[in-house]
């Protein structure tokens, strides 16, 4: 990372800590939280209400975040594998292998605007 980004990087943190530490120390009243089906009830700090909110939100969009990903980085390596293997298909019967229609090679900053859009409609 360069020096500037770790000076933002700092700077950004440092104000944040300050936020949340003035936060807390100004909002030290009890609060009742209620789980309304469960017959649960606690009476924490409304600063520790609110933070813990932001904490259990925070760490369940990282796992849905997360999860999705995942799901893309499956999608990819099934298509890796699945260009590869086609690939070695193709390396042992060229014959076999489809043909692609031939494109003529036109470099789209080469055109005019119009002539562009004639080539990208096809």
């Amino acid at each position: 990372m360069k020096p500037i980004g770790r000076l933002i990087l700092s700077l950004t943190l440092a104000v944040a800590t300050a936020l949340i530490a003035t936060f807390a120390v100004e909002n030290r009243a009890p609060v009742t939280v209620d789980f309304w089906p469960l017959p649960w009830t606690l009476h924490p700090p409304l600063y520790a209400a609110v933070l813990g909110a932001g904490a259990v939100g925070l760490v369940l969009g990282g796992l849905l975040c997360g999860a999705a990903r995942l799901r893309l980085w499956l999608r990819a390596r099934a298509s890796e594998s699945r260009a590869e293997r086609l690939a070695r298909a193709a390396a042992q019967s060229p014959a076999a292998a489809p043909s692609v229609p031939s494109v003529p090679a036109l470099s789209g900053r080469a055109l005019a605007p119009r002539a562009r859009a004639a080539v990208d409609d096809g």
